[in-house]
Formats: C-alpha cells, sequence, structure tokens
C-alpha cells in the first residue's frame, strides 16, 4: 500500500508544471547535453528536421503544424556549436506582419530575431494558458493567431519542447 502512495507522489512530484506561465524576462537559450539528448530520443520525431552543417544549426518544424494556416508558425532553432536554442516564428503571410495583439498589449514581430520572436512566442504562449485571445496585424488587416482550438495545443506543444531544451521546464 505504501508502495503505491510512493509511487504516486513521485510521478506527481516529477511532472513538470505545463500549466504555469513562463516569465519572458526568464528565458534561457543555453542548453545542454541532457535536453539536447531527451529532444533527440523522444521528441525529435515529431519534427522535420532541416540541417544545416556550415552555420552549425538543425531547425526543427512541427510535423502538426505543416498542413495548419497560421500566421506565425513555431519553429526550433538548435545551434549545437554553441548549445542554444531559440523559437523562431515564421510568418507564413505574404504581407508584412507588424504587431501581435494580446489582449491589451501590443507586441512587435521582428522576422528572423531568435531572441525577440523567442520572447514573443513565449508571451503568445501565455495567452493561450490564460485563454486570451491573440490578434496579429498585417499591413492594413487582422487576423486571428490560430483558426481552431488545436492550433494552439501544437503552438502549446512546440513551445514547450523549447522550455525543456533550455531547462526552464
Amino acid at each position: 500500500m505504501y508502495k503505491w502512495i510512493i509511487l504516486i507522489v513521485l510521478a506527481v512530484g516529477c511532472h513538470p508544471a505545463k500549466h504555469e506561465p513562463v516569465d519572458p524576462k526568464s528565458l534561457s537559450f543555453t542548453t545542454t547535453d541532457a535536453s539536447e539528448m531527451y529532444f533527440k530520443n523522444i521528441r525529435q520525431s515529431s519534427y522535420t528536421v532541416e540541417i544545416r552543417k556550415e552555420a552549425g544549426i538543425n531547425i526543427y518544424r512541427p510535423n502538426t503544424l505543416q498542413n495548419v494556416l497560421m500566421p506565425l508558425k513555431p519553429v526550433l532553432l538548435i545551434n549545437w556549436r554553441h548549445d542554444k536554442a531559440y523559437v523562431i516564428l515564421e510568418s507564413t503571410e505574404a504581407q508584412q506582419i507588424d504587431q501581435v495583439i494580446i489582449a491589451q498589449d501590443t507586441l512587435s514581430y521582428e522576422e528572423g530575431v531568435p531572441k525577440q520572436n523567442s520572447t514573443l512566442a513565449t508571451h503568445i504562449y501565455n495567452a493561450i494558458l490564460q485563454q486570451q485571445k491573440v490578434t496579429v496585424y498585417l499591413d492594413s488587416s487582422s487576423l486571428s493567431m490560430f483558426g481552431h482550438p488545436t492550433h494552439q495545443d501544437y503552438f502549446r506543444t512546440t513551445l514547450f519542447d523549447f522550455y525543456r531544451l533550455v531547462e526552464i521546464r
């Protein structure tokens, strides 16, 4: 009887905090050998990998988002030469994306800027957890970030993989 209680306590105690917001100011971009090994052995199969040996980076695009229409798709970028990981938000729109609105906050989007994209992605992740609306503003119009609730889950899962890589979760 006591063995089962101990086992349950250990299982619950080791479960990462999936539903707690992440402080964007606490972002770390450094990976460890253990976090990279976990990602490669357990999570990598959920991604399409683009290897750029000359740059020393691997780009991971979520398989779940390949046929999904979203204005910004999260992509994991791992720089294995410097043990760093980032989230890049790839625009799928032909028009220039200017900003993202979450609740009352206006956040800028800069294509291809890893730290800024990772911070913006964290704000979007937190908005998903807090069930807030996320709107993307293009040149002269606006779009909802997520067309379907499953798209939010795909985004959240990708960000959670990033947080595990940099050992925030």
